[in-house]
């Protein structure tokens, strides 16, 4: 993704994502840009960045239940509040 200069945020104006080939691609791209991210993403703007993709409704939702699960033993929380998801 390219940043505006001097921008805070990453995800101010980001580029498209490059099309997935798979489903199970989509989990570790979206942990990337929550890792990336220095707020929390709501689930809307997850799908607006995959706009060029053929996502199945709910495939965002399901990414990310993956994620918090995946998270549970290891040394980072998942957090879900009002603004979005972030990794904590």
């Amino acid at each position: 993704m390219r940043c505006p200069p001097n921008s805070m945020n990453p995800l101010h104006q980001p580029d498209k994502i490059p099309m997935i080939e798979h489903e199970l691609q989509l989990i570790p791209t979206i942990e990337a840009i929550l890792l990336a991210s220095p707020q929390p993403i709501s689930v809307k703007q997850l799908y607006e960045l995959f706009t060029e993709q053929a996502l199945k409704p709910g495939s965002v939702e399901q990414a990310l239940t993956e994620l918090k699960s995946d998270c549970q033993g290891r040394g980072i929380e998942f957090n879900e509040d009002a603004s979005g998801r972030h990794y904590q």
